[in-house]
This record gives C-alpha cells, structure tokens and sequence, in this order.
C-alpha cells in the first residue's frame, strides 16, 4: 500500500519499533537470523513479529496514544469544529492500510 518493498526494512536492518520489541523479548532469536539469506531472514522475522503478536501491540499501543491525545485535546479551550481537523487525523492514523 506504501509503495515500500516488503520486508525492505527488516533487509535494512532499520531499528523500527517491530525489532526494538523483538530485540527486547527474544533478543537470541532475533540475533541467529543474522546469518540467514535475505529472503529468510525476512521470512524468519516476520513469523517471529506474528508469535510476538506485535502487529496486536502496537494497535494498542497506538490507540493508547490517541485516547491521551484526544484527552489533551479535549482540555485545550478549542470549539469542536476546531478539534474536529485533529480527531479525523488521529482516525486517519489509525485506520490506513500500511
């Protein structure tokens, strides 16, 4: 949906949030696909994501972040109309397909 190749973050090796949770709870795993061809250590690490149930977690995670966002919000003296424009941002945030 991004236009990014799939997987191409893990083949960077970029430090997302998916591999600092993955590093934190099972950092020798993590750590023996290093070894692997590209094609499996993505493979790996992604089945690793889904056991780690990370795509979950960071759902709620988000949400917990919008719900403190939207209680801030709601203490600025805005009129609602002037909220609305951060409220379906927040949505949008939520609600795409990555």
């Amino acid at each position: 949906m991004t236009g990014k190749q799939p997987g191409g973050d893990i083949r960077s090796r970029k430090k997302t949030w998916l591999w600092i949770q993955t590093h934190q709870e099972q950092p020798q795993e993590l750590k023996s696909f290093d070894t692997l061809p590209d094609n499996e250590r993505v493979t790996a690490t992604l089945t690793l994501f889904e056991q780690l149930k990370l795509h979950e977690k960071s759902m709620q995670l988000a949400l917990h972040h919008k719900n403190n966002a939207i209680q801030a919000l709601n203490e600025l003296n805005l009129e609602p109309k002037q909220k609305l424009f951060f409220l379906q941002f927040a949505d949008f945030l939520l609600g795409r397909d990555y």
